[in-house]
């Protein structure tokens, strides 16, 4: 058996690990390819492979492929179909959903507390908002809202307990029903916006979500707050800019994008059609909310148990449920 590391992770602590399971598993060839000719060259032949992403192409020639390992949670740059009807194993990580969900915690506490607005208004100009007006150092408060979460998943499942300490009353949709953790369900996603204050956009970006909160979706939240950790495509970019822009919506706060910017960095969303930068209710987080410095190896650590077990039990620990994410 061949496993195929087609990640160009050369650090100490992912060496460190491939030795300890070719020690451990004598019999598999373990290859690390450090570029693109390398994993060309390799993935034909490959049982295994963990990579952040695969394209049809290369999965139309890989064909010995069994399973493979993403070590992170977005799933969005591989053919779900077409490893689903050649019924290959797709396997991510979720070690780090606790400080994605924090990342969105924060993210509403600041766009709601005016907090990046106010800073910058301070530094910028020196404005000091309690002695221009009575009334516009006024924020919203996240105590006793009404939160939405778009995708009950891992990562909105670590986000509730930090919700409910602010006494938050919990939205989800129906499908969503069985697991018990929310208050109220709304029977489609126009419905949930509809009825929350909050809205956290946590569902993977698949054929089905990709522009599921458009501007029909958005005409509903007016007055209220959308918090993105999950992918920008989930959202309708223009729609998303407009209601930001024409003030239906209060606030967002975004970690993630639409077009990621390349060196040499110009500006750190100027890959959107759209200036975000320049609406005032707008906090922006540069696609950061897994980048913890405590436990910055969570990923690669689930991701190599999981290898590891796939390799002594001859199946996958956990996989992705690809049908529903389509």
């Amino acid at each position: 058996m061949k496993v195929l590391f087609a990640m160009g992770n050369t650090s100490p602590y992912f060496r460190q690990r491939i030795a300890e399971l070719e020690q451990r598993f004598p019999g598999v060839a373990f290859v690390l390819a450090k570029d693109q000719e390398a994993r060309r060259k390799e993935l034909p032949t490959a049982q295994v492979l963990v990579a952040g992403g695969l394209s049809e192409e290369e999965l139309a020639g890989a064909d010995n492929l069994q399973v493979v390992f993403v070590p992170f949670t977005g799933v969005n740059r591989f053919p779900l179909e077409q490893l689903e009807n050649r019924g290959i194993a797709l396997c991510n990580s979720h070690a780090k959903a606790r400080f994605i969900a924090e990342r969105a915690f924060a993210l509403a506490l600041a766009v709601m507390g005016r907090v990046v607005e106010m800073h910058n208004l301070m530094k910028d100009r020196g404005v000091w908002l309690t002695r221009q007006k009575w009334g516009k150092e006024y924020w919203s408060t996240l105590f006793g809202k009404k939160c939405a979460i778009y995708g009950l998943g891992s990562i909105g499942e670590q986000l509730i307990p930090l919700l409910r300490a602010f006494d938050c009353q919990i939205l989800a949709l129906e499908r969503d029903r069985g697991k018990g953790l929310a208050d109220a369900y709304a029977s489609g996603l126009a419905e949930l916006a509809a009825t929350a204050d909050v809205l956290f956009v946590c569902v993977p970006l698949t054929s089905k979500t990709a522009g599921s909160i458009d501007g029909r979706v958005l005409s509903k939240m007016q007055d209220n707050y959308l918090v993105n950790i999950a992918r920008g495509e989930v959202v309708e970019e223009e729609a998303l800019y407009n209601a930001l822009k024409e003030g239906v919506l209060a606030g967002a706060g975004l970690d993630v994008w639409y077009q990621y910017p390349r060196p040499p960095y110009e500006h750190p969303v100027r890959g959107s059609r759209y200036p975000f930068w320049e609406c005032p209710n707008v906090v922006m987080s540069p696609h950061a909310a897994a980048h913890a410095r405590e436990d910055n190896n969570a990923y690669y650590q689930d991701m190599f148990n999981q290898l590891e077990h796939f390799l002594e039990h001859k199946q996958p620990l956990k996989a992705v449920k690809i049908v529903n994410r389509l």
